[in-house]
């Protein structure tokens, strides 16, 4: 079951301008990060991103993460310079049917000479805001005494 998002983070990922970043170890480790602007909600709770490249490093990780059912991380950060984290899981890589033909057909209408690889579905199993602002409230609430020395002076 998919973690329910943020009303914030709904708005980011629908926020064409936001910028979307998709993180996944592939095979031995090896970290593959990149700018994925097709990733959105769907009504369902999982997230979707179109695959364009059948030979991506991206392809390659999102399908080890599937097979050993690994977390993959995204990040948005929207213009107005709020940041985001979600964790989640590749459930389903969808490379047929009508779902898929109706995704192709829509990659296709905007960029015409460009192909889709794969749809896949990842799970959201944790949310977090990672503004620095938000994340200095959430840890100094967690830590009240550990500070630096020089701001008691100030």
């Amino acid at each position: 079951m998919a973690c329910p998002l943020t009303e914030a983070i709904v708005e980011a990922l629908a926020d064409p301008a936001a910028v979307k970043v998709l993180a996944a170890a592939g095979h031995g480790g090896e970290v593959q990060a990149a700018f994925k602007s097709s990733l959105r909600l769907r009504a369902d709770g999982f997230l979707e991103h179109d695959e364009l490249l059948e030979t991506s490093r991206t392809q390659a990780a999102l399908v080890h993460a599937l097979r050993f059912d690994q977390t993959v991380l995204i990040l948005v950060l929207t213009p107005e310079g709020r940041a985001f984290q979600i964790k989640g899981r590749p459930r389903r890589a969808v490379v047929s049917g009508a779902e898929f033909r109706r995704r192709y057909q829509e990659v296709r209408r905007l960029e015409p000479l460009t192909d889709l690889s794969a749809v896949w579905l990842i799970e959201p199993l944790s949310a977090d805001e990672t503004t620095l602002a938000v994340r200095r409230r959430e840890e100094e609430a967690k830590h009240p005494l550990l500070g630096h020395l020089d701001r008691l002076t100030a």
